[in-house]
């Protein structure tokens, strides 16, 4: 995801500037260029950022990210009603996906959890029914669920596996309503988690739900049919009796992806729930 770039302050729309003109009085011309240029130095090194993403040259990104924030606070503190326009909180998110490649694990959990903080705020104060207002809380609320998956990411990495489940229960959560495909990515993610740590009782209603945000994935039928399966019984005549469902899954699975890395598998398991 690119980071956005600054607005630029003019005197003509002082209220960019402003938190609120009730509060604060109207910003000087030489302010206003003196916080134009930081901002301009912010978009410049947004876009380096998004280079080096781009690029996978996580380590530069971070180095960049460290410099941002470092004349993002300043800027900050200098100029008060610039928090307004800050990316503090789409910076942080950045410093955690640069971690989280870097294989630094805990200090992407922080930076993630930072970002979600930051996030969270911002979305509380993009009250109301005006079109901006719910734009701006929609855009947030995305980028929250982004930041608390890729979180879970992280803690899956460190083998917590409990709080990787609630990040992406978090995520999917907040994404549902407003980002399908990041809908779908958390519940998969879910589901996979549940699956892999032995929790199979939960996983079918987690897959459901990344079935549902995204019908055309097909890990999801993979992941929901393996449980099934494991699932299924001896009946009293000696042939196998599978739960409800699980062939059309299935079956499912190599409709989407007759090639996939899992079709031989699906097939071997297709014929033990037929009894062949």
């Amino acid at each position: 995801m690119k980071i956005k770039r600054l607005v630029l302050v003019t005197l003509f729309s002082p209220a960019l500037f402003l938190l609120s003109q009730a509060t604060a009085p109207k910003p000087s011309t030489e302010e206003i260029k003196a916080v134009n240029a930081k901002i301009v130095a912010l978009d410049d090194l947004l876009a380096q950022i998004n280079g080096a993403k781009e690029a996978k040259d996580w380590q530069k990104a971070k180095e960049l990210v460290g410099e941002a924030l470092v004349l993002d606070a300043e800027t900050a503190a200098q100029h008060p009603s610039f928090r307004s326009q800050s990316n503090r909180h789409i910076l942080y998110k950045a410093l955690g996906d640069a971690n989280l490649y870097l294989g630094q694990y805990q200090e992407a959990i922080n930076a993630y959890e930072t970002s979600v903080g930051l996030l969270q705020n911002k979305i509380a104060a993009n009250t109301g029914d005006q079109a901006d207002a719910k734009s701006g809380a929609t855009e947030l609320r995305r980028i929250l669920g982004q930041a608390l998956t890729s979180e879970g990411n992280a803690y899956l990495k460190l083998r917590n596996t409990k709080e990787a489940t609630g990040c992406y229960q978090r995520a999917a959560e907040t994404a549902s309503a407003i980002d399908p495909k990041s809908a779908a990515t958390a519940w998969f993610n879910l589901c996979a988690t549940l699956y892999n740590a032995g929790e199979a009782d939960a996983v079918p209603a987690a897959c459901d739900k990344a079935i549902a945000a995204d019908p055309t994935r097909a890990d999801a039928y993979f992941v929901k049919g393996s449980v099934l399966i494991g699932q299924s019984k001896i009946g009293v005549n000696g042939k196998v009796v599978a739960p409800p469902g699980t062939i059309e899954v299935l079956k499912k699975y190599l409709e989407l992806a007759p090639e996939g890395p899992h079709a031989a598998e699906v097939k071997q398991m297709l014929e033990f729930a037929s009894g062949k």
